[in-house]
Parts: structure tokens; C-alpha cells; sequence
């Protein structure tokens, strides 16, 4: 038996997919987001021990082990095998081949493929030992399980196509319409073609031959107006798919939580724009086509039936040929493809080392290094390249050579037909039109069921993102137009992040924020306070205990009203490609100069942007001006000040500036901040002295409460913090 292939749907996904596929080999059918969810899968994927515990958590009995050349002959199959670039494959099953022994993997990244040993080894074996996860059902391990109910019948391919069709009916109405004029006179030109030659040439009625040749231009006329056309009416509903999948994929994306993006490349949620592309061409282009393919097949094989039963038999004999040949290169193609793809996988990650770490290379010298190692990558795809010209080489003379010999043989036997009178001089000219036509559909066939597969995989990977809940999903509480009463509590608050290799963040956080009122938060780094303010925003949830708003569970509020009341400056806070303006009144699409001017003088940036020659329409970001680490920040001010919000979260906000413009930022902002909710995160004394309110946190745990003269009058850790600082006697 066989163990069935399922392809991962973003670059961390490859070891719940293996897992998956080692499942359904044992009659267990798993849905990837259920075993994502049991993997604690995150941006970096998952670790073995997650592995493991998933098998476990799942029914198998599962174990790591460390195992060289000749025990994964006798460890039991399939397992996982972790290979040392860091990606899970399913070794299906080890046997002896001609030249050696032979390991066939299922790489949930690329697909089956039959590796050498030695090939194996390159990619698992470390010091002669590669890591392994073997497992084996227990005794109550369950055969049936209700998710086999066909992840791909909700959401599958027919229900997106049949969708899309549905919307835009009267298009596909006219394109099928025109597609079947396209193909009528398609087929009646071989009829018109030997009638010309039996009843107009060999008769020698030159009146015939106008009729027909008459007839064939009207149908070719008919032909070339219908197919462009349909070609102008597929390019306008292409457009409009496109947009449609496009607009309707961005607007979820931004619906998501932010817990979602940690556990997701960037490169994965660009790649899905990709998958849009592919599933509208798909649509418009493939299904049409292989409509035409397929109405072409049909008619043109029994249009040759009748004309000559014994070319029709050989023509399919050659053509099984044909199949069988190609087919015969197809376990070396496939392994040469699966070499190139992880082998320039390997030389784009180097390059783009060699590109993002250059500061680093030069300082140490490493550059001759670096550039070795980029050879030997790229030597090796050389290497590979030119096996797979060979390889192409024998595969398309060989089919060549099968095509001219049909081809040679054909002709030969319609010459000897119409010799013998079986059939006309036009009934060879209509077998050899129809032979031409049925040449190309073949190999068609052939190409459009690896586009059904791709398109199917696109598919599942876009409704693995529609599947998520919204970020707002079943939250009722709007905070728009309240009064707020009361300010933020937490309630002994513990969170970490997903994965099980991840530590509690926070501990046992109980604080109030009070309304109206100035809380700065401090501690060393990595002591949990900038993700306290994330909790705060409802970027996560605690993982024990509750954030309260107002006196609402943050799990209940509309994080949407939430945020519209809050001016936050994060540490990693962003400058988008656009105008000054466009920075600054971020969420406002028709800004007010006046208020542009107050908050860029509120975070003393009015004038550096005044003096520039377009002033707030200066363009910012990559193509536009390069603003130093302390404009950026200013910017993040002016912008979180701009709505005049009643809460304000500051995340190290004056960290990049100097002593005098962060000084005079302060002054203002303390105007401004009067009687507003502000939650302050600095490491400087002079950001944090004049809070109403100061927490101290150390290793994820409040370890000090009070006012600056209370805690350094404690000489505990915040004294100590200050001390650093400002070298205070004891």
C-alpha cells in the first residue's frame, strides 16, 4: 500500500503534512489545520519534540532516533525523516535497486521521488547519522475518523470554479457560445477540404471548387471574428475574476488576527497573490481550453473512425507509444527536477545571505568564502542542468522520431489506400487535416491535468487562510462614542507565545491602568514589557487570566472601535511609500493641513518637513526620501497624536532621539496628554520619572509598583535600573 501524498500549504508546514500523510497511510484522515494546531506550529515550523508530541497526541506511539546507513533498512516504514536543511520528508519504503539502493521520499514540497543513497545522504546524514521520527498505531489507534469528510468538498475546485461561473455567467455564456462557433468551423473545414478535392478537382467543376473554396473562407472568416471574440471577451472577465479574487483575498487578510502573521512567512502571504493569479487563469484560460481540447479529441477521433477504422487503430497504437515512451523518462525527470528545485532553493538562500548580511562580510573578511560557496551551489546546478538537456534531448528526439514514423507510415498507408480505390484522393487530404489536429491534443491532456494540480493545491492553500475566523469574529462590544469610566485591568494575566519550545512571557500579571492617568512600564530587556502593551491592543490573548477595557473582557470587544480610540507608537513602527501627509493622517483620507501642522509640531518634526521643497507631500519610504531613525519616530509621533486619541501606548517612542528634541517632545506631549490614558515602555529615566504610575517588571513578573520617590526611596530594582542610569549614591 501505498502512502498518499499531500502537498504543504506554506513553507513551515512541512512536518504537520508529513505527519498527515503517515496518518492517512494508517486509515486516520486529518485535516492540516487540526494538525497545525496540534503542532503549535509558528513562523520558524516546528521542532521534532512538537512532531512527536503530535503523533502521540493523535494515537501513535512515536519516538526520535539517531540512525546511520544500515539501521533505516530495518527502522519501520514509513517514518519522518528530518533532513539537515531543516524540512520534514516521509520515507515511504528502502529497496535494492540495479545501482545500489534506492529511497523513495514523499516531499510535501514537491511531490514522490526516488533518491540513490548516496543522494540521501548528502541532504539527511550528519557525522553518518540522520534524525528519524518512527512511529507505529496503538492498540486504540481509530480506523474511521469524521474529518475524512473531504477537506476538498468544502471549498474544492468545482466549488470555486462553478462559483466564478455562476457570477459571471453571462460572460462564460458568450465564450462558450463562441467557442462552439471557433470549433464548428474547425470541423467542417477537412469536410469542405475533400469535397474541394473529390467533387471539384478530380471531376474538374470549377465551379465546385468556388462554391467550396467560397464556403472555406466564410468559415474561416466566421472562425478568426469568433475567436477573437471569445478572446476579448475572456481577457474583460479575467480582469474582473482577478480583481474579484484579489480584493476579496486582501480584505481578509487584513481581517486576521495579528497572532496569524507570526506564524506565517511574508514570502507565503505574497505567494497566495500568486495562487489568485493561477486559479484566475485557470478559470478563464485552462477550462476553455481544455474544453476545445477535449470537443476536438472527440470529434476529430470519430471523424477518423469512419473515414478509416485502420488508421484510426494505428494512430492510437502510435500515440500509446509515444505515452509509454515519455513515460519511460519520467522516474529520471522527476528526480533531476526535485535536485534542481531544492539545489536552487539552497543558491537563492545564500544569495540572498550574501546580499542581506554584505556589512558583516566585509568586516570579517569573508567575501572569497562567501563566493566559494555560492560555486558550489551553482556548480551543482550546472551539473544538474545539463543531465536534464540530455535527458530532454533523448525524450524529444525519441518522440520525434515516433511522431515522423507515424507520420511516414500513415502517409504511406492512405497512398496505398487510394492506389486500391478504398479511399479518394480527398478522403487522404481529410485523414491527414484530421491527424494534424488529434497530434497536438495528446500531449495537451497531459499538460492540463498538472495545471488541474496546481490549481488545486492554490486552492487549498487559499482556503486555508478563508477558513480562519476574522479577528472581530463573534466580538460585540463597540467602544465607538463611549465614555469611558474606567480605565485597564489585568487579572492575573500569564501569556507565551505558540509552540511548545516557547517560555510564559508573563507571569501572574495583575495591574491597573488607571483612566486619565500616566502608567509607565520598565524593566530589563526581554522582561515582557512590550508585549504587555500587545495584549493591551488585543495582538494577542492572555494565555491564563483576562485583559478588562472599560470593565469589557478584551476577548469580547470589537478590536476594530477598540484601536479607533488608541495612538500607539510601536519599536518597530513602519514608513509606508506615500507623502508626509500620507504618514501622518494614516487612517484619514482627507487630511486637514492644520491638523497635520499641530501634530508634527506636537512631535517636533513641522520644521524638517517645512523646509523640505514639497513640504507634507514630500514622498517617503523606498522611493521616495530616507529618513534618519529619529525622523522615523517622530513621524510614528505626529501620526499616533494626529486622531487626538483617548488612549495613547508609547513602545520605547524616544528611543532613537537625542536628549534636547526627546526633552522637548515630552514637554509637549505631557500638554498634550493631559487627562488622556497613557501607557509609557522606556528604559530613560527622564521618559518615565514624571508618571503617575510606574510597574516594574523582571523576568515577566511585576516585582515593584509606585511613583518615581517611591521606588527609588526602596533601592530595589527599579533603583537599580536608575542607578545604571544616572550613577546614584547608594
Amino acid at each position: 500500500m501505498r502512502v498518499p501524498l499531500y502537498r504543504q500549504l506554506e513553507s513551515s508546514d512541512c512536518g504537520p503534512a508529513c505527519i498527515r500523510m503517515v496518518s492517512a497511510y494508517y486509515g486516520k484522515a486529518y485535516r492540516m489545520k487540526t494538525l497545525k494546531a496540534l503542532c503549535h506550529l509558528t513562523r520558524i515550523g516546528i521542532s521534532i519534540r512538537d512532531v512527536v508530541g503530535c503523533c502521540e497526541a493523535i494515537g501513535f506511539e512515536a519516538a526520535c532516533v539517531n540512525v546511520g546507513r544500515t539501521e533505516v533498512r530495518r527502522m519501520p516504514l514509513p517514518a519522518i525523516l528530518y533532513l539537515r536543511h531543516g524540512h520534514f520528508v516521509v520515507l515511504e519504503k528502502v529497496r535494492a535497486g540495479r545501482s545500489g539502493t534506492l529511497y523513495t521520499l514523499l516531499d510535501p514540497a514537491y511531490g514522490r521521488v526516488c533518491l540513490p543513497e548516496e543522494k540521501l545522504a548528502e541532504k539527511w546524514l550528519v557525522a553518518g547519522k540522520g534524525v528519524a521520527v518512527v512511529m507505529s498505531p496503538k492498540p486504540d489507534f481509530r480506523k474511521i475518523n469524521p474529518e475524512r469528510e473531504g477537506e476538498e468538498r468544502r471549498g474544492g475546485m468545482a466549488g470555486v470554479v462553478t462559483g466564478m461561473m455562476r457570477k459571471y455567467r453571462r460572460n462564460f455564456f458568450w465564450i462558450f457560445l463562441l467557442t462552439f462557433v471557433v470549433l464548428g468551423t474547425s470541423w467542417a473545414m477537412p469536410l469542405l477540404l475533400g469535397r474541394t478535392i473529390d467533387d471539384g478537382i478530380m471531376q474538374k467543376d470549377i465551379h465546385v471548387v468556388w462554391v467550396l473554396l467560397l464556403g472555406q473562407f466564410a468559415f474561416f472568416i466566421g472562425y478568426m471574428v469568433s475567436d477573437n471574440i471569445t478572446d476579448l471577451v475572456t481577457a474583460k472577465t479575467s480582469i474582473r475574476i482577478n480583481v474579484d479574487f484579489i480584493s476579496r483575498y486582501l480584505k481578509k487578510v487584513i481581517r486576521l488576527p495579528m497572532a496569524f502573521f507570526d506564524s506565517t512567512f511574508r514570502s507565503d502571504l505574497i505567494q497566495r497573490l500568486g495562487d489568485q493569479e493561477r486559479l484566475n487563469s485557470f478559470i478563464t484560460d485552462n477550462i476553455m481550453g481544455m474544453l476545445f481540447v477535449v470537443l476536438n479529441i472527440l470529434v476529430f477521433s470519430v471523424m477518423l473512425l469512419v473515414l478509416n477504422v485502420k488508421i484510426f487503430l494505428l494512430f492510437l497504437l502510435f500515440s500509446v507509444v509515444s505515452v509509454i515512451y515519455n513515460l519511460f523518462f519520467l522516474r529520471k525527470r522527476k528526480y533531476l527536477d526535485y535536485s534542481l528545485f531544492t539545489a536552487e532553493s539552497e543558491r537563492r538562500n545564500v544569495i540572498y545571505e550574501m546580499v542581506m548580511g554584505m556589512p558583516e562580510i566585509k568586516i570579517n573578511n569573508a567575501q572569497q568564502a562567501r563566493i566559494a560557496e555560492w560555486k558550489r551551489k551553482e556548480t551543482r546546478i550546472n551539473e544538474l542542468r545539463l543531465e536534464s538537456i540530455y535527458l530532454n534531448y533523448y525524450m524529444s528526439n525519441g518522440s520525434n522520431f515516433i511522431d515522423r514514423l507515424k507520420d511516414i507510415v500513415l502517409t504511406g498507408l492512405c497512398a496505398f489506400y487510394v492506389i486500391q480505390d478504398h479511399i479518394t484522393l480527398g478522403g487522404m487530404m481529410m485523414i491527414s487535416y484530421v491527424l494534424g489536429q488529434l497530434s497536438g491534443p495528446v500531449g495537451e491532456l497531459i499538460k492540463f491535468s498538472r495545471l488541474v494540480q496546481d490549481a488545486s493545491l492554490s486552492n487549498r492553500r487559499l482556503a486555508d487562510i478563508y477558513e480562519k475566523p476574522d479577528e472581530n469574529h463573534e466580538r460585540t462590544v463597540s467602544l465607538d462614542g463611549r465614555r469611558f469610566t474606567q480605565g485597564i485591568r489585568f487579572e492575573g494575566v500569564s501569556f507565551r507565545y505558540e509552540g511548545s519550545h516557547s517560555r510564559y512571557v508573563l507571569r501572574h500579571i495583575d495591574l491597573e491602568v488607571p483612566l486619565g492617568k500616566t502608567t509607565a512600564i520598565v524593566g530589563a530587556s526581554g522582561s515582557g514589557k512590550t508585549t504587555l502593551v500587545k495584549l493591551l491592543l488585543g495582538f494577542y490573548y492572555p494565555t491564563e487570566g483576562s485583559v478588562h477595557i472599560d470593565g469589557e473582557d478584551i476577548r469580547n470587544v470589537n478590536l476594530d472601535s477598540w484601536r479607533a480610540r488608541c495612538g500607539v507608537v510601536m519599536q518597530d513602527g513602519f514608513i509606508f511609500s506615500g507623502s508626509v501627509a500620507d504618514n501622518i493622517a494614516l487612517s484619514d483620507e482627507n487630511p486637514t493641513l492644520e491638523r497635520l501642522k499641530h501634530a508634527a509640531r506636537l512631535a517636533r518634526i513641522a520644521e524638517r518637513i517645512e523646509a523640505l521643497p514639497m513640504g507634507y507631500h514630500t514622498q517617503l519610504g523606498e522611493t521616495g526620501l530616507e529618513l534618519s531613525g529619529g525622523e522615523k519616530q517622530r513621524i510614528h509621533i505626529a501620526r499616533a497624536v494626529y486622531r487626538d486619541p483617548d488612549f495613547l501606548f508609547f513602545d520605547e517612542a524616544t528611543s532613537s532621539l537625542d536628549a534636547n528634541n526627546e526633552r522637548e517632545i515630552i514637554d509637549n506631549l505631557e500638554q498634550f496628554c493631559r487627562d488622556k490614558t497613557v501607557v509609557i515602555v522606556a528604559h530613560r529615566l527622564s521618559t518615565v520619572k514624571n508618571a503617575d504610575h510606574i510597574i516594574v517588571l523582571d523576568g515577566g513578573e511585576i516585582v515593584e509598583q509606585g511613583t518615581h520617590e517611591e521606588l527609588t526611596a526602596k533601592r530595589g530594582r527599579y533603583y537599580q535600573l536608575v542607578r545604571n542610569q544616572l550613577e546614584l549614591g547608594t
